[in-house]
């Protein structure tokens, strides 16, 4: 791992849109997931304003931020922290993502496992509807 990250309530990892080589684990605290319609230049302001909560993260060891280096694309969506929030964030920008999964087999699994928790969630979700 590279850094501790450490968020404020309130405070963004970062925003829609954004170019992002980083992933993070939480350590500590609860972040949510805010998406809002795309739109050039995305603003804090416009993810305050018609951003949606889609998720949160709430248990340690999570993983936050990871498709932008897996996809090599922008931030899909927004995290924000709704607590005080420790993160260890890990740089992944290409060429390392591939090397950090050839040292730790177990990291992919892991990286793996959080999406389609996600998708689970929703669809659990979505058949309450």
């Amino acid at each position: 791992m590279d850094a501790l990250k450490e968020l404020t309530p309130g405070e963004y990892l970062f925003l829609q849109g954004q170019e992002g080589h980083e992933l993070y684990f939480l350590k500590s605290g609860t972040l949510e997931i805010v998406l809002a319609p795309a739109k050039p230049n995305f603003t804090k302001e416009d993810a305050e304003k018609c951003g949606q909560v889609l998720d949160r993260f709430e248990q340690p060891g999570q993983l936050v931020g990871e498709m932008s280096p897996i996809l090599n694309c922008p931030r899909t969506a927004s995290v924000r922290a709704v607590t005080e929030c420790k993160l260890l964030a890990a740089d992944m920008r290409p060429g390392a993502f591939e090397n950090a999964m050839r040292a730790r087999p177990a990291l992919g699994i892991k990286i793996a496992e959080e999406p389609a928790r996600r998708i689970n969630k929703r669809n659990d979700r979505l058949k309450k509807q």
